[in-house]
């Protein structure tokens, strides 16, 4: 069954002189110039908190995006979970065993607690669409033949889903489920949203979409998310909260209090990115 999600446009407040909260999705970026390039230091709480307080001084965002499934994947250090993983020839089955990983959760757990106190903003957990975890678990497990089917997205939807219960003691403002490159054509059916959203609201979280190639509510009006964050305006759903995914430069577009996104190329001049932030205010 289908629920509908609340029409607020954004549980998170935004700055004044914003028309919503901005979002910088601009990893790449912030690895190079604070880290020079290295990873980011998800297995040290206390030298990941210092990561985000430094990447919020330099966005100046209104909320934190953490990516939840890198955060979720093992370290070389597991190859106990990357065996479980590779024995799990079912489709769908090695994320599964991922995402039931009581250790793995734990970790994420204990990395969104250390983004939230360390920049003393909401956070944003940014996780990649079902099928897309689903096919990511696979290549990790070394099985990334098999084939993500309808079927494999609707019980990758009911594991993610099981995943964000386990964490409904976070404090997280809201879900972001990203598409990645997918175009309208490509989006999955609106119903694999529905397990997540559903998760979701028995906690009081919103759920939002990304297509960077499609537009903002590209599937229609699907009443189990809350907003759609697309890469044009949306056409025939009046009344829908939806933000735009923009370049470097002015806040992107959207209808009033609605999340958008900027994303900042990773080769980004400091000084560019620094006259854009301010232009925000």
């Amino acid at each position: 069954m289908m629920t509908s999600a609340p029409r607020e446009p954004s549980p998170i407040p935004s700055r004044p002189g914003r028309p919503g909260p901005v979002l910088v999705d601009g990893d790449g970026f912030t690895r190079r110039v604070l880290l020079s390039g290295e990873a980011v230091p998800w297995s040290d709480t206390g030298a990941l908190g210092g990561y985000f307080s430094r990447c919020v001084g330099l966005l100046q965002p209104d909320a934190v995006l953490v990516d939840v499934a890198t955060a979720w994947t093992p370290g070389p250090d597991r190859t106990d979970l990357l065996d479980a993983m590779h024995r799990q020839t079912r489709r769908g089955r090695a994320l599964r065993t991922l995402l039931g990983d009581g250790a793995s959760t734990l970790r994420v757990a204990e990395v969104l607690r250390a983004v939230a106190a360390a920049t003393r903003l909401p956070v944003v957990a940014v996780i990649p669409s079902p099928g897309r975890w689903a096919a990511l678990a696979n290549g990790l497990a070394g099985v990334g033949d098999l084939p993500v089917d309808d079927d494999t997205v609707d019980a990758a939807a009911m594991y993610v889903a099981g995943a964000l219960g386990t964490l409904a003691d976070v404090e997280i403002a809201a879900i972001l489920i990203d598409e990645g490159d997918a175009g309208a054509d490509d989006l999955p059916d609106p119903d694999a949203y529905t397990p997540v959203a559903n998760a979701a609201g028995h906690v009081g979280r919103s759920v939002w979409v990304r297509t960077d190639n499609a537009p903002a509510w590209a599937s229609g009006d699907v009443p189990s998310v809350g907003c759609w964050i697309g890469a044009a305006p949306p056409t025939g759903t009046e009344g829908r909260p939806w933000g735009l995914v923009g370049p470097l430069g002015p806040v992107p577009g959207g209808s009033t209090g609605a999340p958008r996104i900027v994303a900042v190329p990773e080769d980004s001049d400091p000084d560019v990115v620094a006259a854009a932030v301010r232009s925000w205010e």
